[in-house]
């Protein structure tokens, strides 16, 4: 079974520098908890609230998808607030949310960050919850994944993140990031050392990005 779905020939990261598809998106290779923990530490990444998210083998394509430049707010009660405007450069948003522009956000109490974390396990392997995190006025949720740029795409995505906060001048909120992994893991249900062919099919602005089967345990 293949998986494939529409993406234009570039992907914009949240700094919305245009990539090429092609020297970023690599093989999809199955980590485990101590791999992913090791290329944050590698690569001298801060490794506090970083989490892998839980999945099984009908679950995985769902949360491989989510983890390609996908980031979420919350408040300091755990809900979700989301951007109203019309730009769809992250950076932007981000920049919006830093100068305290809420009222290009809407809450919604229906998506928690609760929910969110009762779906990942920490370093440790042990199930996390919102009161394991810093109390903060904000909580940035930051999905990543190795196979998407690597120690470029961590830059890109994550660190993103951190470096603009730590730039911040006007520090108009208490702010928390939380790094959660969605690479394909052996917990999941996948060969360990196994790997799932992820390929960027190119046609004129556009491309696909066609994913191979799962390496799924027998």
């Amino acid at each position: 079974m293949k998986l494939s779905f529409y993406f234009l020939i570039v992907i914009v990261t949240s700094s919305c520098k245009s990539i090429i598809l092609n020297t970023m998106i690599k093989d999809a290779r199955v980590e485990n908890t101590t791999s992913i923990k090791n290329f944050q530490l590698d690569h001298h990444f801060d490794t506090s609230n970083s989490f892998i998210v839980k999945a099984d083998t009908a679950t995985a394509m769902h949360w491989i998808e989510k983890g390609i430049a996908t980031y979420e707010i919350y408040n300091k009660k755990g809900e979700l607030i989301d951007f109203i405007g019309t730009t769809e450069c992250g950076a932007t948003v981000f920049d919006f949310f830093l100068e305290g522009k809420l009222d290009s956000f809407n809450v919604d109490s229906s998506s928690t960050l609760q929910k969110v974390l009762s779906n990942c396990y920490n370093y440790q392997n042990k199930p996390v919850g919102k009161e394991d995190l810093p109390q903060t006025d904000y909580y940035v949720v930051v999905y990543w994944e190795k196979f998407t740029g690597r120690k470029m795409g961590y830059e890109e995505h994550p660190k993103f993140f951190e470096d603009q906060i730590k730039k911040d001048t006007q520090k108009k909120h208490k702010i928390t990031v939380v790094k959660i992994n969605t690479d394909l893991q052996e917990s999941w249900g996948m060969q360990p050392k196994g790997r799932m062919r992820v390929k960027v099919k190119v046609k004129k602005d556009e491309g696909d990005i066609v994913f191979g089967k799962l390496p799924i345990k027998k």
